[in-house]
């Protein structure tokens, strides 16, 4: 079966690399990467880091306006099918798999139109966060994209209740839910295979943040809340792991002005991660958006507890209170408050970790299901 697997977001995610790499281990399966290099993702060109691809890659660089790509909809569409269809013959593919519902969502709905190749649509938090709630123009795309879906994956169940509780997709609930499956993101290998069974520790001292600074990662609430823990705990120190963001400036400035904060540069090798993971005591990211979030995984696999965020895509694998606790990224007290009780029941935080499989969130089982769902249809 050969797949068209597109996300414009290839070059600056990891996670369509697995995803993609797992699949093309599949005897069935042959896979072909279509993505739009655009000027403004330069910046986060992972790509050089992808090793050991068994799948086919087409990233086209974009040839329009940067500005009328970006803004106008209906345009990055055109666009994007007409530079795919100059690299591609469609007619080879058995189906589509569409890593967002609008971006990649509509150019598979297009498709589909046209050559008549069937496809799945992944909803992401971009989709729930931004299209349904600041683009109610393309509210009625959105709803023929689900309805034509053969299948629609949820990548957490936060992110299947979120999107049924949304008003303009009320009444088509019971025939999106049918055909709804939900499968997580994976971790790399890597992280199983080196993964670290916490045991009992001494009181909790350092905090880890990674990821970038920008807005959305709201670090800097994060910063303000540890301040205000360190009131009862003044042992806390805070360590920053990343960059490139709109608020870097202001989060090296306070790094600067704050012996309890300190930046630990940018690490991408996974060796050198792991070490700084396990000199840690526990990890706290609480953005505005997210997806799934892998660096939670990450973390959990070297028996870190973790402070996630309310109501995005981690929230809800597991009980609150089982592997860390969920704050709402809008609100300073309700992450100081997450973290006080992270250590406050930190040992048995450690221990619920402990007891983890983890084994469902390897690439390679994430893509037997994947398999299934094409081979179905």
């Amino acid at each position: 079966m050969n797949c068209l697997y597109l996300a414009e977001d290839y070059i600056g995610s990891q996670v369509h690399h697995q995803l993609c790499q797992a699949l093309s281990q599949k005897e069935n399966v042959s896979v072909t990467v279509f993505a739009v290099q655009r000027k403004d993702r330069e910046a986060r060109d992972l790509t050089d880091r992808y090793i050991q691809k068994g799948y086919q890659v087409q990233v086209a660089p974009l040839t329009s306006s940067h500005a009328a790509y970006k803004y106008i909809f209906p345009h990055k569409i055109r666009v994007k099918k007409k530079l795919l269809t100059r690299l591609q013959d469609l007619s080879k593919f058995d189906l589509i798999h569409a890593a967002t519902l609008f971006s990649e969502g509509a150019l598979a709905l297009a498709l589909h139109r046209e050559y008549k190749i069937p496809y799945i649509v992944a909803v992401r938090g971009s989709d729930i966060n931004f299209y349904f709630k600041k683009m109610p123009h393309l509210w009625r795309l959105g709803k023929e994209i689900l309805l034509n879906a053969q299948k629609v994956i949820f990548i957490s169940p936060n992110s299947q209740e979120k999107l049924f509780q949304i008003k303009s997709i009320r009444a088509i609930v019971p025939e999106i839910e049918q055909k709804s499956v939900i499968i997580p993101n994976g971790i790399d290998s890597y992280w199983i295979q080196n993964r670290l069974i916490p045991e009992a520790s001494q009181e909790p001292q350092t905090i880890l943040y990674v990821g970038r600074f920008d807005n959305n990662k709201n670090v800097l609430s994060l910063i303000e809340a540890i301040r205000m823990v360190r009131k009862k705990y003044p042992q806390l120190q805070l360590h920053l792991v990343g960059g490139r963001g709109d608020e870097t400036s202001a989060v090296m400035s306070l790094v600067a002005q704050n012996d309890w904060i300190s930046y630990l540069g940018e690490i991408y090798e996974m060796e050198s991660l792991r070490e700084t993971y396990r000199k840690h005591d526990l990890l706290a990211m609480v953005s505005h958006s997210e997806t799934f979030g892998l660096v939670y995984l990450e973390a959990l696999s070297q028996g870190l507890p973790v402070i996630y965020t309310a109501g995005q895509g981690f929230d809800g694998l597991y009980t609150e209170g089982q592997v860390g606790y969920r704050a709402h990224s809008d609100h300073i007290g309700d992450i100081a408050g997450s973290i006080e009780k992270a250590l406050l029941y930190y040992q048995n935080l450690r221990q619920n970790i402990a007891a983890l499989s983890l084994a469902e969130y390897e690439w390679a089982q994430i893509a037997v299901q994947y398999e299934k769902i094409y081979l179905s249809i």
